[in-house]
């Protein structure tokens, strides 16, 4: 991806106001995401959390500032931005007519992951789908279903990666191991997340 004049700064929002049909909602702010860093977004409803993250993405203009991804200024359009930023926001979308399995493939194999036959192993096996690595969507409960959004968003070679709520209707272990993961895997990648609770162990963010 082509990269304007470097900050030092992978994501960084400068004097950032947000909001919409000319309500301010919160503003103004500055974030700056280094390489390797973790950020949660911790709020009360109707703070701004994901009016943030939407904006950060382009889906809603800033009221006043910027926002910069790689030095230059975040577009949605750009297939660049789309192809280095990995985004579980909201409840997703399905392909009905196809597995859990074959949706990990469909998204391992469209970013060009060689060894996409692994990765899908290893994201079935770390959110327990293995036993329903054959069902469709529609027979999934509301809680499998958010694992295969979270798998799929994980499963793909992106430099940031913005999750929404990820911890909604996961159980603790699997929570517990997503945070473990998400700190671990900040030495290559830079993750934004949206969080409506604090977990029973220590948070990724630094």
């Amino acid at each position: 991806m082509q990269t304007g004049q470097s900050t030092g700064y992978q994501l960084e929002a400068k004097d950032l106001t947000i909001g919409y049909a000319q309500r301010t909602i919160c503003g103004p702010l500055n974030l700056h995401l280094s390489a390797g860093q973790g950020v949660g977004i911790i709020g009360a409803n109707g703070s701004g959390k994901s009016t943030l993250i939407r904006t950060i993405l382009g889906h809603l203009p800033p009221m006043h500032g910027e926002v910069q991804f790689l030095g230059l200024p975040v577009d949605e359009d750009s297939k660049a931005f789309r192809r280095e930023v990995a985004v579980q926001i909201a409840d997703g979308t399905f392909f009905e007519e196809l597995s859990v399995a074959e949706h990990l493939e469909l998204v391992a194999r469209g970013h060009g992951l060689l060894s996409w036959q692994q990765k899908v192993e290893e994201e079935l096996e770390f959110f327990d789908l293995q036993a329903v690595a054959g069902l469709l969507p529609g027979e999934l409960s509301s809680g499998q279903r958010r694992k295969v959004l979270l798998a799929a968003t994980l499963i793909r070679p992106a430099q940031l990666v913005l999750l929404d709520e990820p911890e909604q209707r996961l159980d603790l272990r699997i929570r517990q191991k997503l945070y473990a993961r998400l700190a671990a895997a900040a030495a290559v990648r830079n993750y934004l997340a949206r969080r409506y609770s604090r977990p029973a162990t220590a948070s990724p963010e630094p």
